[in-house]
């Protein structure tokens, strides 16, 4: 694992995305006290849960936190109530009878579920089971509650409802959770912050739209969304725009984020297939006129989707459902400047992750 340095605010809701083996379980996990970093700090609020130079290493169960996994992971043999209670009465974080029941009863009527409080955990649906293993977590009355992937295993439309519910509810309750998926959807649409990782490093983090509209790096690009790109050299700038020459001519583009491209840099010309324009025979533009040839079509319900070449390149596009075109077609697009983005190519070279260096503040 490359160095990983955050900080996560009080009541933020923080998404740790990337593909599989990036590094965001251990991430998590380390945050947990599941895992034993190398070297580094871990803070939960004012409490220091890791120090390798302090030799401090606080065990999970005394950490002020709370998780809930992929598999749901509830005693089978357990009715909804006792699956709730059972960490209350048991362990390092014991309550009295009295106050276990007021809790378990506050998280049951909170998510719904006091209709089946009485019920065995195995004769619920996925969607129930899941808000079950949430409801155990948010008994624990926890400063921060982690989250592994906890919606991939229910069905398509099951996930996007809970999206909206958990994190309405994790807002309503003033909590901090640091949320791991590998779906960009999700991501997007739960996310205060998003960190993209791969390869054991954090590649870009910042809000969903920031992510989105402004990619660091080619792989950023390519993994949220879709993304189409010419091969470019930097040739200068233009009234805050990078001047690109690509194989469609000179084209304007955002500067990349990270501020470092230079005449001769290489790079990429970046349009995402939502920000073209069909231009018309007789409309022209003054810049960032791209031609090229229709070699595929897509009907996908509310949209079409069309594959262009310009050049060797080939670039997505994407118009309203109405609009038919032929394969084969010549076409003119217009990729407005300020939808247009430089971008650095991802570094091959990156190391796999072994081990954890961490600073972690949440």
């Amino acid at each position: 694992m490359h160095a990983i340095d955050l900080d996560i605010g009080q009541r933020e809701f923080f998404v740790l995305l990337g593909p599989s083996g990036s590094g965001k379980t251990t991430i998590l996990r380390s945050i947990a006290g599941l895992e034993h970093p190398d070297a580094g700090v871990i803070r939960i609020g004012n409490d220091t849960v890791f120090s390798a130079a302090e030799r401090v290493f606080v065990p999970p169960e005394r950490r002020s936190i709370a998780m809930v996994f992929q598999s749901y992971a509830v005693w089978p043999h357990m009715n909804v109530y006792e699956n709730v209670a059972f960490p209350l009465r048991e362990g390092a974080r014991r309550l009295p009878a009295d106050e276990v029941g007021t809790r378990v009863n506050e998280v049951l009527d909170l998510l719904a579920l006091t209709d089946v409080a009485a019920r065995p955990v195995t004769t619920l649906s996925g969607g129930q089971q899941q808000r079950v293993a949430l409801a155990r977590a948010l008994a624990l009355r926890p400063k921060l509650i982690l989250m592994d992937e906890p919606l991939s295993n229910l069905d398509f439309k099951l996930q996007i409802r809970l999206r909206t519910e958990i994190k309405d509810l994790l807002r309503h309750l003033n909590l901090t959770a640091v949320y791991v998926t590998h779906n960009q959807d999700e991501a997007m649409e739960i996310g205060d912050r998003v960190a993209v990782m791969n390869r054991g490093k954090i590649i870009q983090a910042g809000s969903p739209r920031e992510i989105y509209r402004y990619p660091t790096d080619e792989f950023v690009a390519r993994f949220i969304g879709e993304m189409g790109f010419l091969p470019a050299t930097v040739a200068g700038r233009s009234n805050g725009f990078l001047v690109l020459d690509t194989a469609a001519g000179h084209m304007r583009a955002r500067p990349a984020h990270n501020g470092d491209m230079t005449p001769g840099s290489a790079c990429f010309f970046g349009v995402r297939p939502e920000d073209f324009r069909l231009l018309t025979a007789d409309e022209d533009a003054e810049t960032n006129v791209i031609e090229g040839n229709i070699i595929q079509s897509r009907f996908v319900g509310e949209a079409m989707i069309y594959s262009v070449a310009v050049g060797s390149a080939v670039l997505g596009v994407r118009t309203h459902h109405s609009v038919e075109l032929a394969v084969g077609e010549r076409v003119r697009l217009l990729a407005s400047p300020e939808y247009c983005v430089t971008v650095s190519s991802t570094d091959s070279s990156a190391a796999s992750f072994a081990g954890a260096d961490a600073v972690a503040r949440v």
